[in-house]
């Protein structure tokens, strides 16, 4: 009997003992299990940033005004479309998303191209990319019209992971000009970005071969030896850091259809929506408006103002809910509804809500 009371003592010492441990394992399994798949969905992706209209202005300055005007005469309209090579296992990163701002107010009909998302699929940490973009009409989408290679641009993007890398700006309408016969353009184009080469934190290079195209592109005001660099003299040229490892990000949550009015129920006001069109991708024409009407893999995300500014991304996550929900804005009693139609991303200049007496 005193054996097995004994026997029974040190079995629950045992256990214990062991229970941490086993704890533990269980502990340190589950959390290598979250994190491959992390790993494999992309590191989680969350779709592209969204800024506030707020944050859009502050995007837009003098510089940009001198381009309004900067544009070729004819009726034309571009589309923005993803890389091309993001289903290319052997390129170790691609153009993930592609983000156009355009402007309201004195800024109205002027859009641009400033930042970029780029997904790292090597298993190495890349600290400089070179984005290459590509003029195609849509009629013959294997005919390059046009290629540039921008500047290399500073990044952090670790292995399996996509991050928003800011380019330097450009302004679609003085890249069509230089297609424009006669002085004169007509026509759809689309407009991709893809990765033309990386840099990696280790000091190794990764570069696509450099088409005779761009050793003749007229758009850059840049010579071949910063676009194409040598190892030897790549370091002395890049900028600084675009953020510091203080900074906060400014990356934010994603896309939802909910508006949002910041001003009294008594007057006419700007009013701030979300918009996700799914099979689709963002059209502007020669006069500077634009909308999720294009078609094209991949969706089209909009944070927008009816009084014309606008952040839309150009991404492969799909929407992940409806794109035509009427949302319903309660003030004072009475209702302030907006339907909000796929592909729509601009609305009358001011939105006047009934008022209950």
């Amino acid at each position: 009997m005193n054996a097995h009371r004994l026997r029974s003592i040190l079995s629950r010492r045992n256990a214990a003992l062991c229970t941490p441990f086993f704890l533990l394992v269980v502990v340190t399994v589950t959390a290598f299990v979250v994190q491959s798949s992390a790993t494999a969905g992309g590191a989680g992706d969350q779709g592209p940033p969204r800024q506030s209209i707020e944050e859009i202005k502050k995007d837009f300055n003098e510089d940009d005004l001198k381009t309004k005007d900067d544009k070729p005469p004819g009726k034309w309209g571009f589309s923005i479309h993803l890389d091309s090579k993001k289903d290319d296992p052997s390129v170790p990163a691609y153009v993930h998303g592609i983000q156009l701002l355009s402007g309201g107010g004195e800024y109205r009909g002027i859009n641009k191209i400033k930042r970029v998302r780029v997904t790292n699929r090597s298993s190495r940490t890349i600290s400089l990319v070179q984005v290459r973009l590509e003029v195609y009409s849509l009629n013959e989408p294997e005919k390059v019209l046009l290629e540039e290679a921008l500047p290399f641009a500073n990044a952090s993007i670790s292995p399996n992971v996509t991050e928003v890398v800011e380019i330097k700006t450009l302004y679609p309408p003085k890249l069509l000009k230089a297609i424009a016969k006669g002085g004169e353009l007509n026509g759809e184009f689309g407009l991709r970005m893809t990765v033309q080469a990386v840099r990696f934190a280790d000091g190794t290079f990764w570069s696509e071969p450099v088409s005779s195209a761009l050793l003749k592109s007229p758009y850059l005001d840049q010579s071949l030896d910063f676009r194409f660099p040598t190892l030897a003299s790549l370091v002395a040229r890049i900028t600084a850091p675009l953020r510091s490892p203080d900074t906060k990000r400014a990356d934010m949550t994603r896309c939802a259809l909910e508006p949002r009015l910041a001003a009294s129920a008594f007057s006419s006001v700007p009013l701030e929506y979300d918009t996700c069109t799914d099979n689709s991708a963002v059209r502007t024409d020669s006069t500077g408006r634009n909308n999720c009407g294009a078609p094209s893999t991949g969706a089209c995300y909009a944070h927008c103002s009816d009084d014309g500014w606008c952040n839309t991304w150009k991404d492969p996550k799909p929407c992940s809910g409806p794109t035509a929900t009427a949302p319903v804005r309660r003030l004072h009693g009475d209702t302030a509804r907006l339907l909000l139609h796929p592909g729509t991303s601009h609305l009358p200049q001011h939105i006047v809500l009934p008022l209950e007496l």
